[in-house]
């Protein structure tokens, strides 16, 4: 009590809720760096090992075929071709200097017109930084379950999305021969699985066949998939901007809440 006969009191419930709060924004940090560093790490680690085993494509009408296609879908920056024994499938990857990179398998011309069509469409679009913002707002919401859901449903979107443009620049007939090369993918695949820090032409066998489900019964008024990535992402981080703002005037009001004031006669 002080000299003017106002005495303050601590609910102790709440100071220790209070004090604890406190300290929870440390350990989401402590976490979020963790988890964000291991993720740069492993895409680190991934690219050291892909470019230290690959070899460059030497093939002129493997190299002019690429080029061509390029043209085709008006891109202008230059996609390297290289060829790595050990990784799973077909990838791209790369944010400024974008490569595509096989598995030293055997393809047959038409397998790799899908294929180059399949990873150029990727650069296209720019889906590695789709990657990168879906891998970032995961290690924001580490703490959230749903957010990892939604990761997986971004990565076969994504899938789909791009099956969906590749099939619209070929004809109904030639989409079969896109599924079989697809299934051909699988069947060929290397050691090294990199779900997370490239584009891949599949994911797994259970994806796949989704994806072979949506190729056999596509048609091409079907646009509806070519927004739902970044539509879904902008609206989840919105929401999530707009609960965190109303925690916070929440905690205001908890913390005025924490303390009685008495008056001692």
């Amino acid at each position: 009590m002080d000299r003017k006969g106002i005495n303050m009191e601590h609910d102790a419930k709440i100071t220790f809720w209070m004090t604890l709060l406190d300290y929870l924004w440390l350990i989401w940090l402590v976490v979020f760096l963790l988890i964000f560093i291991y993720r740069i790490a492993s895409y680190r680690n991934f690219k050291k090992y892909v470019f230290s085993g690959a070899q460059n494509v030497e093939n002129i009408n493997q190299l002019n075929m690429l080029a061509e296609i390029s043209e085709s879908l008006k891109i202008k920056k230059t996609v390297e071709l290289l060829v790595n024994p050990l990784i799973s499938s077909p990838i791209f990857i790369g944010l400024k200097k974008q490569v595509i990179i096989l598995p030293d398998k055997s393809y047959s011309e038409k397998e790799l017109r899908y294929i180059f069509r399949h990873e150029l469409v990727h650069c296209k679009r720019k889906d590695m930084f789709y990657v990168w913002a879906a891998q970032f707002y995961t290690c924001i919401y580490w703490f959230n379950p749903f957010m990892y859901l939604m990761n997986k449903r971004i990565q076969k979107d994504r899938e789909l999305a791009c099956d969906e443009a590749v099939l619209n620049t070929i004809s109904p007939n030639e989409s079969l021969g896109y599924g079989d090369t697809l299934l051909s993918s699988l069947t060929k695949a290397g050691n090294y699985k990199e779900a997370h820090v490239s584009v891949s032409l599949h994911e797994n066998a259970k994806a796949l066949k989704e994806r072979l489900e949506f190729i056999a019964n596509y048609k091409k008024t079907a646009k509806q998939l070519k927004f739902i990535l970044p539509i879904f992402l902008i609206v989840f981080c919105s929401i999530g901007i707009v609960l965190s703002a109303y925690q916070a005037e929440i905690l205001v009001k908890e913390r005025q809440k924490g303390i009685v004031i008495k008056k001692e006669w």
